[in-house]
């Protein structure tokens, strides 16, 4: 049996791998539309979410397995490439004498990382639904995260005199729990046709509440692709028409 080690947060679910509870009990074979709990799974990017996820949509027990070894490539891939804890600790080092280095390196690491998601890619278009292979690249593949942190020779990454990038990416299940569970357990068994309104607004509300909490434990650019992540979620949501998504 292969052991993975877990993906950097800083690359897949740096803003909530962890900060939610998982079930202890996951129903594998998914019926109707995938709900925000199922998404946050793949975001986790949990063998049995694609497994079930697949079969729903294929009927396919060959092709889900496929899913799920897709799944366990890519972040073995990815782990060649990428060391999370050297990636945070290398931002709370950060000046701005080693910010080209440091850019230089994980852009580098980035391009490796890209060619990672092709066979994975491939095998979520024949597994997922249009809707649900959309939500998967959002969550997943994050290439306009990479972009940011790339663009303008790493202008966007700010050195800071006091930072905190190691330690809050160890404890973001805090930060989120320090927002309202109750919010949380509105929007859990909610699918993105029957969001209403109200569930908009309480979309908003935890992530401008996690977004500051980040800002507040010392990791702003963790904030920022959050940000990011949180308006390609929001745009494939009806959300996008009934709360205006702020550009920064």
């Amino acid at each position: 049996m292969r052991v993975r080690r877990e993906l950097s947060p800083t690359l897949s679910t740096y803003c909530l791998r962890g900060s939610i509870r998982r079930s202890q009990h996951y129903v594998r074979i998914v019926t109707g539309e995938t709900t925000f709990e199922q998404y946050v799974e793949v975001m986790f990017q949990s063998d049995a979410v694609f497994e079930s996820l697949c079969l729903s949509q294929t009927n396919d027990s060959s092709e889900a397995q496929r899913m799920v070894a897709a799944n366990i490539e890519l972040q073995n891939c990815v782990n060649q490439y990428h060391d999370p804890q050297n990636f945070t600790n290398s931002l709370d080092e950060l000046t701005v004498e080693k910010r080209k280095q440091f850019i230089d390196f994980n852009c580098a690491e980035f391009e490796e990382i890209k060619k990672c998601y092709i066979p994975f890619e491939r095998q979520m278009k024949v597994c997922l639904s249009e809707r649900d292979l959309s939500m998967a690249r959002t969550l997943i593949i994050l290439e306009k995260e990479f972009e940011f942190i790339c663009e303008n020779e790493g202008a966007n990454v700010v050195p800071m005199h006091r930072s905190n990038y190691s330690f809050c990416a160890g404890n973001l299940n805090v930060l989120l729990q320090q927002c309202s569970e109750a919010q949380w357990q509105q929007l859990r068994r909610k699918t993105i046709s029957t969001m209403t309104t109200q569930d908009c607004s309480t979309f908003e509300e935890l992530s401008n509440c996690f977004q500051e909490n980040i800002k507040k434990c010392g990791a702003p650019l963790f904030a920022q692709l959050f940000a990011i992540r949180y308006r390609d979620i929001v745009r494939q949501t009806p959300c996008s028409e009934l709360i205006a998504v702020r550009e920064d």
